[in-house]
């Protein structure tokens, strides 16, 4: 479930859309939130939580901009560096 505030989209991608059905493991994304501001990585989880019900995508961000290192709570949902994961 990817928050209201936020969008996930390969970049490129000509049709503006919340659907991470055409992503994959591996992509490069830009993640857009709802102040015009963006963020560049890749994604590196998409699937169920146990911090939220719905599907949800991790990425690993190319700037020390995030929010963990791909763990939420005691629960890991992929691997990277400190304050790269969102």
């Amino acid at each position: 479930q990817i928050p209201k505030s936020e969008s996930y989209k390969k970049p490129n991608n000509t049709e503006s859309s919340n659907s991470n059905t055409d992503l994959k493991i591996g992509d490069r994304v830009v993640i857009n939130n709802s102040g015009g501001g963006f963020k560049i990585g890749t994604l590196r989880y998409i699937g169920e939580t146990e911090f939220a019900k719905g599907e949800w995508a991790g990425v690993e961000l190319e700037e020390k901009v995030g929010k963990n290192d791909g763990s939420v709570g005691n629960k890991r949902y992929f691997q990277c560096q400190s304050l790269f994961g969102v």
